[in-house]
């Protein structure tokens, strides 16, 4: 049975990879860009990006869960931001996403992820709470 300190970790908002909006295509605000679907390959595409933003962003400011690490090494930030933001997607800022939302600062992200004390397996879905 989880502890009560872990239930509420688990229920935390903001937490990592993946951020779901319900699409109303009148808003002009929206995504222009798709999340990628389960089973799909990384987007290595800013690959170079994605480690410096962990090492410089994230691991030096005390970030140390491997399994957070990872997931922040692999997870293609990018493509969860429209395509005018995309360069800015390993910022050390939050970025808007569409309907009024934002994607959070990455050390945000793996900060909270790392209090979640994940195990191996364990899978993270994101809804924002915004």
């Amino acid at each position: 049975m989880l502890s009560m300190m872990r239930m509420r970790l688990l229920i935390m908002p903001a937490v990592l990879l993946v951020a779901c909006v319900a699409a109303d295509p009148t808003d002009s605000s929206a995504p222009s860009t798709a999340p990628p679907t389960a089973g799909t390959a990384v987007d290595d595409s800013r690959l170079d990006e994605r480690l410096e933003m962990v090492n410089r962003q994230i691991a030096r400011r005390g970030v140390r869960d491997p399994l957070v690490l990872a997931a922040m090494r692999t997870t293609p930030r990018h493509v969860f931001v429209p395509v005018e933001w995309q360069r800015a997607a390993y910022a050390d800022h939050p970025l808007p996403i569409g309907y009024g939302q934002t994607i959070s600062q990455p050390l945000v992200v793996a900060l909270m992820s790392e209090a979640l004390e994940l195990e191996p397996g364990e899978r993270v879905l994101e809804i924002g709470t915004g």
